[in-house]
């Protein structure tokens, strides 16, 4: 192929569903492997295979504790299940001279699957290559011309198999990858802005929260809302009404630079913020910053009872890693911050950093 596909495509995709595709197809793989187990163990041991019977009964009670450890974590997940069944059944095989051929199609599906096609046709060859090494031994004498011939077209095949198995998967699940991030685009972006709208609001927030929390770093986040909003539109119009919230989102990207800091537009004339900083200072900084910032953008508000310029009120809660919090309570808490500042007058900001 001139251009390899990508392993996993979906896992471009938000992690809900990422999270479904992927552990559905994992988990139909697994379930597949512990059946087959489950069939050849008692097999073997009706056929007086004792070695094997042990090995598999082994893996039978390897694999859910397996499964259940790694279940989140797909690499360690390959690497584990792989040298489990590629080295260990190997290894007892050979000392017992006996093989287990069932392995060696499930070893090539779960390593497409898990390592996608170039580096799972590169294990499936080394696979068969060690099995061909060893295959003499198991049989007591040295492979015939035919023998080669046989072994080689059987590896092929499956190895084939396997292969375009795992190219069609990847197809399809980029066909149906590409047109649903289109469309995820569109659902968590707001129309007018181009900010994120309160829905990826509701689902950031929390990967985000998790994030400061495991590096031990500080959270801020901050509600903006347009003073006296309604006035504005009726006086100047939705038009002019609309050309506000866009500049005001303009100007609150470029005071966020960071790759991490993002705006969201939560509703009609209210905003949030959501930021990295080193310490709460930093972030009351920040805000008033950008609240003195759109008073200097000098646009008109005859109706403000508080300026001749459009203004926002602000509420701020920087949230520590030790005292991390949803994305419910944290606006829930940050509307109280905001409700402050606009009894006092409008056009501040309130919090608790002091």
């Amino acid at each position: 192929m001139s251009k390899w596909l990508n392993a996993n495509p979906q896992l471009e995709q938000p992690k809900k569903r990422t999270f479904h595709k992927r552990n559905v197809t994992l988990a139909l793989l697994l379930s597949a492997v512990y059946i087959m187990l489950c069939f050849y163990t008692p097999l073997y041991l009706y056929n007086y295979e004792a070695s094997v019977f042990y090995s598999g009964g082994l893996l039978l009670m390897i694999f859910p504790p397996v499964v259940l450890l790694f279940k989140k974590s797909k690499k360690q997940l390959a690497h584990i299940a792989l040298s489990m069944m590629g080295i260990t059944l190997l290894i007892v095989s050979y000392q017992e001279q006996h093989y287990l051929p069932v392995w060696s199609f499930v070893y090539i599906y779960s390593a497409m699957f898990l390592y996608g096609n170039p580096k799972g046709l590169l294990l499936t060859i080394t696979y068969y290559l060690v099995i061909l090494l060893l295959s003499p031994g198991w049989l007591g004498a040295p492979f015939e011309g035919d023998d080669y011939i046989y072994f080689t077209s059987i590896a092929l095949l499956s190895a084939s198999i396997a292969y375009f198995f795992e190219f069609l998967r990847c197809k399809i699940l980029a066909g149906l990858t590409t047109p649903a991030k289109e469309a995820e685009k569109i659902n968590i972006k707001d129309p007018l802005t181009g900010l994120y709208n309160r829905l990826h609001f509701d689902n950031f927030f929390n990967n985000e929260m998790n994030t400061a929390k495991q590096a031990n770093t500080l959270l801020a986040f901050a509600i903006l809302d347009v003073d006296y909003f309604k006035p504005f539109k009726k006086t100047y119009g939705r038009q002019a009404a609309d050309q506000v919230l866009i500049s005001i989102s303009a100007l609150l990207k470029s005071k966020l630079r960071r790759a991490s800091d993002t705006v969201f537009r939560m509703s009609d004339n209210q905003f949030a913020l959501l930021f990295t900083v080193k310490n709460a200072s930093e972030a009351l900084l920040m805000i008033e910053a950008i609240r003195n910032a759109v008073e200097q953008l000098q646009i008109q508000h005859a109706n403000s009872e508080i300026s001749h310029f459009l203004t926002i009120s602000c509420g701020l809660e920087v949230i520590s890693a030790e005292h991390a919090i949803n994305d419910q309570l944290a606006y829930k808490i940050c509307s109280a911050h905001l409700v402050k500042a606009q009894d006092r007058g409008h056009n501040q900001t309130a919090s608790d950093v002091v």
